[in-house]
C-alpha cells in the first residue's frame, strides 16, 4: 500500500476553517443569537430553523413509535420490526393452538394486515 504525497502548493487553502472571532454574549443576547452564535454548522439563521424542525419530526416520529409499541405491541413506522415480531407470533400462536391454550402475544394476522396496509398506504 503506497501513500500518496501531495506537495503542500497542491493543497487547497483553509482559509475558511480559520478559527472564527470570540463571540459575546451578554444579557441582552436573545436565546436564538446564542444558539446561532455558537453553533458552527449552521451558516444561516435558515438552517437552524430547518434543523430544529428536522429534531421536531424526530421527536414526533419517535414518540408515535413508542405508543404504538406500548399499547398495540407494533412498530408503526418499522415494518422490518413487524416482520421480526411476525415470527415469535406465528410460533406462539401455532404452538397454542396445538396445545389448546391462548397465545400471550398479537395474532399473527395483525402482523399481516399491519404490513398489507403499509405496502398499499
Amino acid at each position: 500500500l503506497a501513500l500518496a504525497v501531495i506537495p503542500f502548493h497542491l493543497v487547497p487553502s483553509s482559509s475558511h476553517l480559520s478559527a472564527s472571532p470570540p463571540m459575546t454574549v451578554d444579557a441582552s443576547t436573545s436565546l436564538w443569537k446564542a444558539i446561532f452564535m455558537a453553533s458552527s454548522t449552521f451558516e444561516t439563521q435558515h438552517d437552524v430553523k430547518k434543523a430544529l424542525l428536522m429534531a421536531g419530526f424526530s421527536f414526533v416520529n419517535g414518540w408515535v413509535d413508542a405508543l404504538c409499541l406500548i399499547r398495540y405491541k407494533a412498530l408503526s413506522t418499522m415494518m422490518v420490526g413487524n416482520m421480526l415480531a411476525f415470527g415469535p407470533a406465528m410460533v406462539s400462536f401455532v404452538t397454542a393452538e396445538q396445545a389448546g391454550t391462548t397465545s400471550s402475544l398479537p395474532n399473527p394476522l395483525f402482523y399481516v394486515l399491519l404490513l398489507l396496509h403499509f405496502m398499499l398506504g
